[in-house]
């Protein structure tokens, strides 16, 4: 059985169970590292930086939206620099969620096409 089809058997097992969920996003990462150590070197450098470019976006959209709710309640209306902080924020939060989407959707299709597992050749199994 391929490792992706054992992901897959086991997630679809665990779905039915406490903490099902959270052992499907355990499933997730084990995959990535699973095809991150059948990459070429070069694969890897490109991978890392794709991976942090869209680590980073993503911490931007976090930290924004956190940021407008937490002056939406705490700042008291009267302050005048409410508004306009809250636009800018909410400005950011909008921009990296589109930008972080985007590169996310542009590494996990690099990844589909760089990061195939090698198949065991037919000299490998009749050894």
């Amino acid at each position: 059985m391929q490792l992706p089809e054992m992901i897959v058997r086991q997630a679809a097992d665990r779905l039915s169970m406490p903490g099902g969920v959270h052992d499907i996003a355990w499933q997730g990462i084990y995959y990535v590292k699973y095809i991150y150590h059948h990459m070429e070197e070069s694969a890897k450098q490109v991978f890392k930086i794709k991976y942090i470019t869209v680590v980073i976006l993503l911490n931007i959209f976090l930290f924004a939206a956190a940021a407008a709710v937490a002056i939406f309640f705490i700042v008291p209306a009267e302050a005048g620099y409410k508004n306009p902080v809250l636009v800018i924020l909410a400005l950011i939060t909008i921009l990296s969620g589109l930008l972080t989407r985007k590169h996310y959707i542009a590494t996990k299709e690099w990844l589909e096409i760089h990061a195939k597992p090698e198949e065991p050749s037919e000299q490998n199994e009749s050894a």
